[in-house]
């Protein structure tokens, strides 16, 4: 059986037409979350749920699984095994035979749900697994939505709350919160609540929406490439008030400036940012791709090298010296605007 898109899993849910094995995995934790409950909560009656739901969190060996897939149902038709979190390498050789055994034997009465909720099905073994789930039974990958499924998804979603909102307002929307399904979610829904109804403006964005940490993070990248030294100083402020990590707010912004990087070279090469998307692995989402192409468009490959050498020496500093973070990072802005100047 081959890998089935969202749809499919909808029908089959709704249905209760059910497979042997279920594999859900994937880089957007909104959706892996919201239709893992979903498969689970129609696959056991939760009345008997006790007897006949049995979930394993990131096991080591397979003995206690097979046993419990091989658990007769109690008054129901079917039992379910979860397999959560799975760390291929704490399973020993014996524990993944067993795991590919159980996949390709699985009893008529149990359906296995192998399910990747705060992971992803990344390293050594997971195509041998991947393979073996497709053979027996469905695979789900769920990845982050592109920008425009983003929009559309927004303004549903408004609809859905008697709201409406327009395209380029709902794309500035995604701006500020990010391409994470649940930030996305639970900012519209404050969006709309403060609305009531009727048409939701950029205005109410900007009084409503929080921006999260990569957004922010990106508009104090933006603020350096244009020369807004002291701007990028209020952002780097206001996150370290907030009691934000040093080391992830620098993680966040070597990421932003590898984005700006990858996306220059593809200019540079006569390609869209967007190509890079699949060299990379950045799923179906073209928003850091886009907006790492429009930051970087009055800088150079040159000063954007310069500006990785800078964050690479403060990655290191501030993971191996006691010097205090604040004053690292704050050093590092003031090289980052500098270098985007060309000094």
């Amino acid at each position: 059986m081959p890998s089935i898109n969202e749809t499919e899993l909808k029908k089959q849910i709704k249905s209760g037409s059910f497979g042997s094995v279920y594999m859900i995995y994937g880089s957007e934790t909104y959706l892996k979350h919201h239709y893992y409950n979903l498969l689970v909560g129609k696959c056991v009656d939760e009345a008997f749920a006790d007897f006949n739901l049995h979930i394993f969190d990131s096991p080591s060996e397979m003995k206690d699984v097979v046993l419990s897939s091989q658990a007769m149902p109690l008054m129901s038709e079917r039992t379910c095994v979860v397999i959560k979190d799975l760390k291929l390498s704490d399973l020993s050789d014996t524990g993944k035979k067993d795991l590919l055994n159980l996949i390709s034997n699985m009893p008529e009465e149990c359906t296995l749900i192998i399910c990747l909720l705060t992971l992803d099905a990344d390293g050594k073994g997971w195509k041998e697994i991947i393979s073996a789930c497709e053979k027996s039974g469905y695979v789900i990958k769920f990845d982050k939505m592109s920008t425009n499924d983003l929009v559309r998804y927004v303004q549903k979603g408004a609809g859905a709350r008697n709201c409406t909102i327009d395209q380029y307002t709902a794309r500035y929307f995604i701006d500020c919160t990010g391409d994470d399904m649940t930030n996305v979610l639970n900012e519209l829904e404050k969006l709309c609540f403060y609305t009531g109804e009727g048409k939701i403006t950029k205005d109410t964005v900007d009084a409503i929406t929080v921006k999260n940490t990569e957004v922010r993070v990106f508009d104090l990248s933006k603020n350096l490439i244009s020369g807004n030294c002291s701007k990028a100083f209020q952002i780097l402020d206001r996150l370290l008030r907030q009691k934000e990590e040093p080391i992830a707010i620098l993680g966040t912004l070597i990421m932003t400036y590898v984005d700006m990087y990858r996306a220059k070279v593809a200019l540079a090469g006569g390609k869209r940012a967007e190509d890079m998307m699949k060299i990379f692995n950045y799923g179906k989402s073209d928003f850091r791709l886009k907006n790492a192409a429009r930051n970087s468009s009055g800088t150079d490959i040159k000063r954007l090298r310069k500006s990785l050498d800078i964050l690479s020496e403060t990655d290191e500093r501030l993971k191996s010296t006691s010097i205090d973070p604040r004053v690292l990072l704050e050093e590092t802005l003031i090289r980052l605007s500098l270098a985007a100047n060309g000094e």
